[in-house]
């Protein structure tokens, strides 16, 4: 018998709610870690761009009118 398949996960809007609603099921640990590692592999492609010579913003974007705040020095 074939299994069902959930047409829903097929469009950006629905994926976008699974890893939301995946992300809201992890424990405060998990969620701290993987944050810690994604950002590292934002430092990663910092590395890379500077090394290439490329800009780099050291700004985050907080909300839609924030005008960002400094990360590092």
């Amino acid at each position: 018998m074939r299994e069902q398949v959930d047409w829903n996960l097929a469009t950006w809007e629905g994926n976008r709610r699974r890893q939301h609603q995946d992300f809201l099921a992890l424990s405060f640990r998990e969620k701290l870690r993987i944050i810690e590692q994604l950002g590292e592999v934002a430092d990663v492609f910092a590395a890379c761009r500077r090394a290439r010579g490329l800009p780099v913003s050291d700004r985050i974007r907080i909300g839609p009118h924030d005008e960002g705040r400094r990360l590092r020095e």
